[in-house]
């Protein structure tokens, strides 16, 4: 039985001062052709669009499925479907869960899951299939950075369409924890390797994946939800320089561009083409790895911390439209702090004097970014810029994007590098928990007992003491400076006016195109 009236997780007013986005009606320019050098093809009317093309920089990685990254963003809500979908106000609303109950000594959760939705070779999803989904979770294989919380699950079981979870303590991160794990498919769980055989339950069926190319999809006539999809094909166009997706986006050869810097963006913003700001925050960061020289050393990090100038970062690279900051969260966290999120600002003299004090004048280090990544390239530039002002050559080293997501899971990118992380989006603990180069002896081989006091107090805290210990917990990350926060925005994204109803979540920015309709 399809579902008419479905929530679907919407990036519209957000309570942290995000601005929403509704695309308006406008002509669609009929474009020739449908592989991956053709347009967008239309059948009947002119103006009725029958392919959808999404424009993104990187490769697809289905084999990490269940790891929150920029390179699944744009086709992993349109294969896949999850437990739930939080709101606006971090509040979970259904999806493959309908209902859900949690005991009052927090340790058992018990879901009601929805019948009648298929996956996509004709098997009828079961409650096995959640709780195979949620165990495979656990697996370091599986790359979910919410692979902790996952652990608390000490018993799953299935009767009917009822899952119970059991847990070894109370989490308040259970729900993060569904918005990053779909429910896969165990018996073609093996084909996600290389994108061979990619079996969901959403909108969408996986049809081919040429690398270096597209990602072709279908539109999956046994959807549960009613009407839906409106696109007979998704096309995920893979365009790795900018000056091309900037084209791409211009001349509505794709509909929708993930990947470029705001800079990018501010010269294609206007006329038919839109930029709203969705999907959460995104904070960019220069990570150090604590455990080896120089950065081993706490005066190198405050050092380090003091010779970046952000508000150039925040001008140059995104036209003013960040916020800088020292915290991975946004004004709206309980718990957020003004005096933390300025405790480092620009003090090149300060920096150099203090490097020089400690003997690294002239010292080089490695550098690494994602090739992929162009908002992130940009910002190196920059902040390579002033650290050799301040004295330490900094030698950038780019990797491509399928080693950059292997090493940072393996904490191996080096001892300083430039990344992001979109987990601010949920909460402080789950922040540190989840991303790769934050969490305890993780990509920057940062631990201490009170780091992991500090994380298990926002864990468990209530809603009397939560802004109490995410304070705390934010004070010590900085103080300690092995993660130095930049600046944060929501991710950028191109939108053709043309497009309607479209909708991200409210996290990381993953497209969903359940009720989209281009006019």
């Amino acid at each position: 039985m399809k579902e008419s009236n479905i929530f679907r997780s919407e990036a519209a007013l957000s309570r942290r001062g995000f601005i929403g986005f509704t695309a308006t009606a406008g002509t669609l320019l009929a474009l020739t052709g449908c592989g991956p050098s053709g347009g967008a093809s239309t059948a009947g009317n002119s103006n009725a669009l029958k392919k959808i093309v999404i424009a993104t920089s990187a490769d697809p990685q289905p084999q990490l499925v269940m790891q929150a990254n920029q390179t699944n963003c744009p086709w992993q809500r349109l294969v896949f479907n999850h437990l739930t979908d939080l709101d606006t106000s971090g509040k979970p609303q259904p999806v493959l869960a309908q209902s859900w109950e949690t005991s009052a000594d927090g340790l058992t959760t018990t879901l009601k899951i929805r019948q009648g939705v298929k996956f996509h070779d004709g098997r009828e999803m079961t409650g096995e299939d959640v709780v195979f989904s949620l165990n495979r979770a656990k697996e370091e294989a599986a790359g979910c950075q919410l692979r902790s919380v996952a652990n608390l699950i000490q018993e799953g079981s299935a009767s009917g369409n009822t899952v119970t979870l059991k847990l070894s303590k109370p989490t308040s991160q259970l729900f993060d924890l569904f918005q990053l794990v779909p429910v896969v498919d165990q018996k073609t769980l093996d084909g996600l390797q290389g994108g061979k055989q990619v079996v969901g339950t959403g909108p969408y069926k996986w049809k081919s994946f040429s690398p270096g190319a597209s990602v072709q999809l279908e539109k999956n006539p046994d959807y549960w939800v009613s009407g839906a999809p409106h696109f007979e094909a998704v096309e995920i166009a893979i365009i790795t320089q900018s000056q091309a997706l900037i084209a791409a986006a211009r001349s509505n050869r794709s509909q929708i561009t993930q990947g470029l810097s705001p800079l990018d963006l501010s010269t294609i913003s206007g006329g038919d083409v839109q930029t709203p700001n969705s999907g959460g925050i995104e904070a960019f960061v220069v990570g150090l790895d604590a455990s080896t020289a120089p950065f081993n050393n706490l005066k190198v990090r405050k050092a380090i911390a003091k010779a970046i100038d952000r508000n150039r970062i925040n001008d140059q690279v995104f036209k003013g439209s960040a916020e800088v900051s020292n915290l991975w969260w946004g004004k709206g966290t309980p718990g957020w702090d003004e005096k933390t999120a300025n405790t480092y600002t620009y003090k090149p003299d300060e920096a150099k004097k203090e490097l020089e004090a400690l003997g690294l004048a002239g010292t080089e280090v490695p550098f690494t970014v994602n090739s992929g990544d162009l908002v992130a390239r940009a910002i190196l530039d920059i902040v390579r810029n002033n650290f050799e002002a301040a004295g330490l050559k900094a030698t950038p080293n780019v990797i491509e994007t399928t080693d950059f997501v292997a090493r940072n899971s393996k904490g191996a990118l080096g001892p300083m590098f430039l990344h992001r992380t979109g987990f601010g989006s949920l909460s402080p603990a789950t922040t540190a928990t989840a991303t790769a180069h934050l969490r305890p002896n993780g990509g920057t081989h940062f631990t201490s007992p009170e780091y992991e006091r500090l994380i298990s107090a926002a864990q468990s805290a209530n809603q009397d003491n939560v802004a109490a210990a995410n304070a705390a917990l934010g004070a010590y990350m900085v103080d300690q400076a092995f993660n130095l926060a930049l600046v944060q925005r929501a991710p950028a994204l191109a939108v053709n006016k043309s497009i309607k109803d479209f909708k991200t979540t409210n996290a990381f920015q993953y497209i969903i195109l359940d009720q989209t309709t281009a006019g």
